[in-house]
């Protein structure tokens, strides 16, 4: 079955976690975790429109390790996942670019990556319920993940970032 690494939204869905890991910085991957990915969650009769997580390309001394969730997922799972990651391409990296698995894992791991990052806008603006989402995601996980995610994930606004700080409280 295929595995798939969740570093946002996904660390709060009900796929069978495998482990806990740590994507790591490499000079094959320099990435870094941020608000760079426009979404537009529709319900009903309206929709609302935020920035949601993803992962973008910086100089390796700009990298930093992005921690979150390795998932197995079966193929009508990973169909469901690719639809809705749309805007989102799928990368396949190697194990040995990520610490914490369990033995036993030697396929690629898939990573989605926003084909074309956006970053936070008026129209499309950080958004209190996405991130309560990403931060009890990562609260299951544990607690310094959660202080991981909000100390070095990029973009936030400094409103959202305290916000985000008492909710550890």
């Amino acid at each position: 079955m295929p595995f798939v690494f969740g570093y946002g939204s996904l660390l709060n869905c009900s796929y069978r976690a495998v482990s806990y890991a740590t994507l790591i910085p490499n000079p094959d991957f320099p990435v870094r975790r941020a608000f760079n990915a426009h979404r537009e969650f529709v319900f009903s009769e309206s929709s609302t429109k935020y920035t949601a997580l993803g992962l973008e390309y910086v100089p390796l001394g700009l990298a930093t390790f992005v921690n979150g969730l390795v998932i197995e997922v079966t193929a009508e799972q990973l169909s469901h996942l690719i639809e809705r990651e749309a805007g989102y391409r799928q990368i396949r990296l190697d194990a040995c670019c990520f610490t914490g698995l369990p033995t036993g894992i030697e396929s690629d791991i898939i990573v989605f990556i926003p084909e074309t990052p956006e970053y936070p806008t008026e129209e499309y603006p950080l958004s209190k319920d996405y991130i309560d989402i990403c931060l009890e995601g990562f609260c299951r996980c544990n607690l310094q993940y959660a202080v991981d995610f909000l100390r070095l994930t990029s973009g936030w606004s400094p409103d959202l970032l305290e916000y985000a700080l008492s909710k550890l409280q």
